[in-house]
C-alpha cells in the first residue's frame, strides 16, 4: 500500500484570492468603461456653472449701479451739503458770538432731501448733527422716508417723518410717521448707530480726504425696535476748517431692496434665492444676509451663511443646517468703495444661489446611467465576496467563539480549523496563555514567599469576572475557605464584598499626583473577630478592566499613631503639650466664631522637681 500522505491545511490567502481577484478585474473593467463619459459630464457642469455665473453677474452689475450711481454719487448730496454747510456756519456763528445757539433745520433742506430721494430712487434721506440739543443730550436731525420710491405722487403726501422738528413737518404739511421723534438720541456703544459713527470718526481721522472716499454702506438695522430693516449710506458733514459736525447719508428698506433681487430669474422654482450680505477679506462666511428667495431658510437659522471651497471659478457650495443636502452659489463682488479708503475691506457679495439638483439635472442623469451601470458590479463583487467569505469564514468564527469561552484561569484548548496560518496561530495562542498562566502562579508564589500582606484583583468588565491573586482576600478578611479561589463570578463576588465594606470606614485619601487615573485610599476595616486593621486600597481603570491593589498597613498606621501620640501628649500628665494645645485652640478659634467662654488654670508647686525625679 501507498503510504498516504498527510493532509496539507490551504492557505486562507489561497483561497481567498482566486475569487476576490475575479471580482476585482470585473468590477475595474466596468469602471474603467465609464471613464470615458467623464469629458461629457464635466462639460455639462461647466454649462450650468457658466450660466449661473452669468445670471449673478448681470444681476449685480444692476446693483452696483443703483448703489454707485444712484445712493452713493456725491454729486447727488450737493444740494444737501450746501444746505446742511449753511445751518451750521449760522450755529457756529451764534455759538461763537455768545448768543443763545440752536440748529435750525430749514425748510431748504427738507427739500433738498426730498429731491434726492426721487432723483436716486430711494426709500430715504437723512442729515444728523452731532452738537446736543440743549437740555436733552439728543441730536438734531431730519430723516425723510417714502416707502414706495418708484411711484412718485404729487406734492408731498407720499413722505414720512420719522425725526424732525414739530413745527417743520407743520410747514411743509408732512405726515408724521408712527414712531416719529423730535430729535435723535445715539448710543455710541450700541451697534445700531455705527451707520452715524463709522463715517463720523472716519472724517475726524482722515481731514483732508474727499467725503466721496469715506462714506460708508452700513448692513442691515433697525434704527429704532419698531422701525423696518434698512441699510443705509452715509458720509461725514465737514465745515470750512474740515471740522466733523454731522453725517447726511441715504435710506434703503430692504422690502425695496429685496424687490430689485427677483430669485425667480435665476429658477422659476422654490429652490433659487439671491443672497447680498457683507463678506470680508479672506472669509468664508456671509454676515447680515440679506435675502430674498425661500432656499435661504434651508441654508441658515441665524441670518449668517457659510460657503464652501470654490468648485468652479467663482461658485461655491453651500450645506444645510441638517447637512442633508446643498446648494451652489455663483458669487459675483460689488465695487462699493474706492481703493485705499477705510472701508474697502468691507466687501459686499451677492450670491445667485440654486439648488445643485436643479442645476446640474442634466449632468446628473448621465452621471447617474453610470452610477447603476457601476453598482451592478459593485453588487455582484460584493454578494460574491460575500458567499466566499461565509464559507472560509465559518471555522474561525468557531474558533473565536471557543476563545471568547475559555477562562483565563484554565489552560486553553483551540480546536484546529485546518488552514495552516489560522492552526498556527491557535498553538501560539495556546502556549502564550500556558507561559502567562505559568508566570502569574510563579508571581503569586513569589508574593506569598515573602510572607507580605499584599494582594491584586482584577474586575474584566466584559467577561464579568473577578481575578484574585496573592492575599488579597486574605487581607480583605473574606471568609478562610474562600482564600484560595482565583475568580469569582461579579454577582457573586459583589455580595462578598458588600459585606465587607459593611465594616469598612474611609480613614484617609491618597494623593496620587498626575495619575488621575489612579484611586488611592486608607480603610479602616474592623474584622469579623472584632480587631481593627488599615487597608491601603489602589484602583486603577484601564479600559475594560480594573486593576485593585490591597495591602495591609496595619502596622505602618498603629506605629504613626504612636508617634503623633508621643508627639502631641506629655508622658507624665498624660495632657496635651504647649504645641498640640495651641494649635487645637486655634484651630476651634477659626472653625467657630468666639462666643462666652473661659479657661481655668491649675499652678503645682515643685512639679519640675517631680517630674525630675
Amino acid at each position: 500500500m501507498k503510504k498516504q500522505k498527510k493532509r496539507r491545511g490551504n492557505s486562507i490567502k489561497k483561497k481567498l484570492m482566486i475569487p476576490m481577484t475575479v471580482m476585482v478585474i470585473v468590477q475595474a473593467m466596468i469602471f474603467i468603461f465609464s471613464i470615458f463619459a467623464v469629458d461629457t459630464i464635466q462639460q455639462l457642469r461647466y454649462n450650468a456653472y457658466t450660466h449661473l455665473d452669468q445670471i449673478a453677474s448681470s444681476r449685480k452689475d444692476t446693483l452696483e449701479n443703483l448703489m454707485v450711481h444712484n445712493w452713493s454719487r456725491i454729486e447727488n448730496f450737493r444740494g444737501i451739503l450746501s444746505e446742511s454747510d449753511r445751518i451750521y456756519a449760522r450755529y457756529a456763528a451764534q455759538k461763537e458770538a455768545g448768543e443763545e445757539a440752536e440748529v435750525d433745520l430749514t425748510e431748504a433742506l427738507a427739500q433738498n432731501l426730498m429731491e434726492f430721494m426721487r432723483s436716486a430712487s430711494a426709500t430715504g434721506a437723512f442729515v444728523i448733527f452731532n452738537d446736543k440739543v440743549d437740555g436733552t443730550g439728543n441730536n438734531p436731525a431730519l430723516y425723510l422716508r417714502d416707502l414706495d420710491p418708484t411711484n412718485v405722487a404729487s406734492g408731498t403726501s407720499d413722505i414720512l417723518v420719522e425725526y424732525g422738528p414739530a413745527d417743520l413737518v407743520k410747514n411743509l404739511c408732512l405726515t408724521m410717521d408712527y414712531c416719529w421723534q423730535p430729535y435723535l438720541s445715539l448710543d455710541p456703544s450700541n451697534k445700531q448707530y455705527q451707520f452715524y459713527y463709522q463715517p463720523f470718526h472716519a472724517g475726524k481721522q482722515y481731514p483732508q480726504a474727499a467725503a466721496s472716499d469715506l462714506g460708508y454702506w452700513c448692513p442691515p438695522f433697525r434704527i429704532n425696535p419698531d422701525d423696518v430693516d434698512v441699510i443705509t449710506y452715509t458720509i461725514p458733514l465737514r465745515d470750512a476748517d474740515n471740522q466733523v459736525y454731522g453725517v447726511a447719508g441715504v435710506e434703503i428698506t430692504l422690502d425695496y431692496l429685496r424687490s430689485l433681487l427677483p430669485y425667480r430669474e435665476i429658477v422659476d422654482s422654490q429652490k433659487s434665492a439671491y443672497f447680498l450680505g457683507i463678506q470680508m477679506q479672506g472669509g468664508s462666511t456671509m454676515q447680515n444676509t440679506i435675502v430674498c428667495g425661500p432656499l435661504f431658510q434651508r441654508l441658515s437659522n441665524d441670518g449668517t451663511v457659510s460657503f464652501g471651497d470654490s468648485v468652479y471659478k467663482a461658485l461655491h457650495y453651500f450645506q444645510e443646517e441638517d447637512g442633508t443636502s446643498s446648494a451652489i452659489g455663483a458669487r459675483s463682488t460689488l465695487k462699493l468703495y474706492n481703493t485705499n479708503t477705510p472701508f474697502e475691506k468691507q466687501q459686499w457679495v451677492l450670491f445667485a444661489v440654486m439648488d445643485d439638483a436643479d442645476l446640474l439635472a442634466s449632468a446628473r442623469q448621465l452621471e447617474n446611467s453610470l452610477v447603476i451601470a457601476f453598482a451592478v458590479a459593485v453588487l455582484v463583487g460584493i454578494i460574491g465576496a460575500a458567499l466566499v467569505s461565509s464559507y472560509y469564514s465559518a471555522p474561525i468564527k468557531s474558533l473565536v467563539s471557543c476563545l471568547k469561552k475559555s477562562r483565563p484561569d484554565e489552560p486553553v484548548s483551540l480546536p484546529k480549523v485546518h488552514i495552516t496560518e489560522i492552526d498556527q496561530l491557535a498553538s501560539s495562542v495556546e502556549k502564550f496563555s500556558a507561559d502567562v498562566a505559568e508566570s502569574a502562579s510563579r508571581l503569586s508564589q513569589v508574593i506569598l514567599a515573602t510572607d507580605m500582606p499584599l494582594g491584586a484583583m482584577e474586575y474584566d468588565i466584559e467577561s464579568g469576572t473577578v481575578f484574585c491573586s496573592g492575599r488579597a482576600l486574605e487581607v480583605l478578611d473574606f471568609p478562610e475557605e474562600l482564600w484560595l479561589r482565583r475568580s469569582f463570578p461579579q454577582q457573586e463576588f459583589g455580595v462578598l464584598i458588600d459585606q465587607v465594606q459593611g465594616r469598612m470606614k474611609l480613614y484617609q485619601e491618597m494623593t496620587t499626583g498626575n495619575r488621575k487615573e489612579m484611586k488611592e485610599r486608607i480603610v479602616r476595616l474592623t474584622t469579623q473577630k472584632g480587631e481593627i486593621e488599615w487597608i491601603n486600597i489602589k484602583e486603577l481603570a484601564r479600559g475594560s478592566c480594573i486593576l485593585v491593589v490591597i495591602q495591609d498597613v496595619s502596622e505602618e498606621i498603629r506605629e504613626k499613631m504612636k508617634m503623633e501620640y508621643e508627639r502631641d501628649y506629655d508622658m507624665l500628665t498624660r495632657l496635651l503639650n504647649r504645641r498640640s494645645f495651641k494649635k487645637q485652640v486655634i484651630e476651634r478659634l477659626e472653625r467657630k466664631k468666639p462666643g462666652v467662654g473661659a479657661m481655668v488654670m491649675w499652678d503645682l508647686d515643685n512639679l519640675k522637681y517631680i517630674n525630675d525625679t
